[in-house]
C-alpha cells in the first residue's frame, strides 16, 4: 500500500475502494459444463479432443475457457494429485492457445478426510468467493468430502448389492 500524509488541518483526499478481481471478469455469457452423466463434449472451436474435464466454464466472446478438475485423494497425495492432473489437461493448453483460446486448467483437491487444499481456497478466491464466504464454502466442500469418503468406505465391503463380504 502507498502511504499518503496529510498536512496538519487538511482532510484527506477520498479514496477509490478496488473491486474483487475475478477471472470471471470482462464477459457476461459464461457457460458452466459439467461431466455428470460421462458425456460431456469439450468444446471443438478450442481443441479436439476425447477428454472430458469435471467442469468446463467457457466464455465465447472472450474467448477464455477453464478446465476444472476435481481429485478427492489421501491427504499425503494432495499435492502430486494436483500436478498429474494439470500434466493430463497441458496438451489441450497448447491446442487452444494455437486456436486463439486463453486456456486455464484448476485442479482443485480435497483431501478424502476433508481437508481442501490450498488449490481449492485459490480456485474459490479466483473465481470472486472471497473472505468470510470463502470459509464457509471450504468448511462445506471439506464436510461433503469427509461424508461422501465414509459413504465409500462402508460400502467398500459389499461385493453386490445386499451382499456383504466377509471381513476377517
Amino acid at each position: 500500500k502507498k502511504i499518503q500524509f496529510v498536512k496538519a488541518g487538511e482532510k484527506r483526499a477520498p479514496t477509490q475502494k478496488s473491486l474483487p478481481v475475478s477471472y470471471l471478469d470482462g464477459a457476461n455469457d459464461w457457460k458452466l459444463m459439467a461431466d455428470l452423466d460421462r458425456n460431456l463434449k469439450f468444446p471443438k472451436q478450442v481443441a479436439d479432443t476425447n477428454q472430458r474435464p469435471d467442469m468446463i466454464l467457457l466464455s465465447e466472446s472472450i474467448k477464455r475457457i477453464s478446465l476444472i478438475e476435481l481429485t478427492v485423494p489421501s491427504e499425503d497425495r494432495v499435492e502430486v494429485s494436483g500436478e498429474l492432473k494439470k500434466a493430463k489437461y497441458a496438451p489441450l493448453q497448447e491446442q487452444g492457445k494455437v486456436k486463439g483460446w486463453n486456456v486455464h486448467v484448476w485442479a482443485v483437491e480435497v483431501g478424502c478426510k476433508g481437508f481442501p487444499a490450498a488449490s481449492m481456497a485459490s480456485f474459490l478466491k479466483d473465481i470472486g468467493i472471497a473472505g468470510g464466504e470463502r470459509n464457509r464454502q471450504l468448511k462445506k466442500i471439506g464436510e461433503e468430502a469427509m461424508i461422501s469418503s465414509r459413504r465409500i468406505w462402508n460400502w467398500s465391503h459389499f461385493t453386490q448389492w445386499g451382499m456383504r463380504r466377509k471381513v476377517d
